[in-house]
């Protein structure tokens, strides 16, 4: 047997177990540390009716940095996050009749949370959330949460 197909053969042979060891281990692992500090995270108020609440909100960040969120639940909503007056991250757009509903931001002030909830296409009900770090600028995960 030549090298490639040893090679080709432990990949089909390992590529099962690596596949169970994600599912299985390193997916309940990372679910548990984002539900742990999602949990943990404070709501930032909002202001406007309830059917459609807006956020625009400083914070001074865990590292001595600062960052406005700006977000808005009704129509064409997202929440943005400003650095200064020219950087601005988009962490979530309107899409479908899915409108921003919550921001939770950690006690360490890294993380925001952004929970998005509607209508999918008027008829399908689905709920959201982001995480985004607010230090390294990226969206983390997104999760897609059961219905209420």
């Amino acid at each position: 047997m030549t090298n490639a197909k040893k090679a080709a053969f432990c990949a089909i042979l390992l590529l099962p177990a690596g596949l169970a060891v994600y599912l299985f281990i390193y997916s309940p692992i990372v679910e548990r540390e984002f539900f742990r500090r999602y949990v943990e995270a404070g709501a930032l108020s909002s202001t406007g009716p309830a059917h459609s609440p807006a956020w625009d909100q400083s914070v001074i960040l865990s590292n001595g940095g600062s960052a406005r969120i700006l977000a808005h639940g009704g129509m064409g909503g997202a929440v943005e996050v400003l650095y200064g007056p020219s950087e601005r991250y988009v962490i979530y757009r309107y899409v479908d009749y899915i409108y921003p509903s919550e921001l939770k931001l950690s006690p360490d002030r890294r993380f925001l949370f952004a929970t998005v909830s509607g209508l999918a296409g008027g008829i399908f009900e689905r709920h959201y959330t982001y995480e985004f770090d607010l230090l390294t600028r990226t969206t983390i995960s997104v999760h897609r949460l059961r219905s209420r």
